[in-house]
């Protein structure tokens, strides 16, 4: 039975690093001033959780709705834990861990676990830049880094849906073999 457990120096080592890395990537999130040790309990917490639902996913296939409640729990919980880590586009504490690091991170760790025999295919795939400009997205409709609501997300998804459909692939096919 497969299970992340972090630390363990394998290839769920690697997708989890891989998916926390890829999400903090052009994507400004802590607070100026954080320290080293701040950012990695950030770090080694968000693996924790996206251990949690991975391991959900281990045990059973979703849809696409749960996979999207998976992303907000996870934002939610990201902002709960830490609010005062995370850097604020306003003056009142409004946390910047946004549906863009969920979803990214998420769906990285999952792409790790489906190619790597763990899931069943998931039900989406990572959402950037690049595989936007693939799926030839509206160039103003191709930044990632700021979508905060479910519904921004679903917007840039169906940029993907729209190209994996005119392909005959589901849309983590079509992004396992387009994204370059």
């Amino acid at each position: 039975m497969f299970g992340v457990s972090p630390g363990k120096g394998n290839w769920e080592t690697v997708a989890l690093n891989d998916a926390v890395k890829s999400a903090l990537l052009r994507n400004p999130t802590y607070t100026p001033g954080s320290t080293f040790q701040q950012r990695l309990c950030v770090r080694e917490f968000w693996k924790q959780e996206l251990t949690k639902i991975a391991n959900e996913y281990v045990k059973g296939q979703k849809n696409r709705s749960a996979y999207e409640a998976d992303i907000l729990r996870l934002q939610e919980t990201m902002n709960n834990k830490f609010c005062q880590a995370f850097q604020s586009r306003s003056t009142r504490c409004d946390p910047v861990f946004r549906v863009a690091h969920a979803q990214k991170s998420l769906s990285l760790v999952l792409k790790h676990f489906w190619c790597n025999g763990a899931i069943e295919e998931p039900p989406a795939c990572p959402v950037d830049r690049l595989i936007l400009t693939i799926a030839e997205a509206p160039f103003g409709s191709r930044t990632w880094t700021s979508v905060n609501s479910i519904q921004a997300y679903r917007c840039q998804l169906a940029f993907l849906d729209k190209a994996a459909k005119a392909a005959f692939q589901s849309v983590a096919v079509w992004e396992l073999l387009n994204f370059k």
